[in-house]
């Protein structure tokens, strides 16, 4: 069953977790570049500490984050700034649907 799903050839996958524990922290520090995010895990101890000392390239990071998880960001994201905006912690803006 895993032998036709993974084929063989190409680089080794990252661990799961990792690569959504570096792209929401790379959300809090307002970095939302998948070559950004890239580059501060080769440079910053956080995102190296956070990675595993695992350093993907922005095209790993920017598929997962388009095709593996985008859904579940924007549910998450909208529920975070639903909740926000009820208890007043958050001025509603014009960039953000809610």
């Amino acid at each position: 069953m895993f032998a036709a799903a993974y084929p063989g050839g190409g680089q080794d996958s990252y661990h799961p977790q990792m690569l959504p524990e570096v792209i929401l922290y790379a959300y809090t520090q307002r970095n939302y570049s998948s070559r950004q995010i890239a580059r501060a895990v080769r440079v910053n101890v956080m995102f190296m500490w956070i990675a595993g000392r695992q350093r993907p390239d922005f095209r790993p990071l920017s598929r997962f984050r388009s095709k593996r998880v985008k859904d579940v960001f924007e549910a998450v994201f909208t529920a975070v700034l639903k909740f926000l905006v009820e208890v007043n912690c958050q001025r509603q803006s014009k960039g953000f649907d809610v």
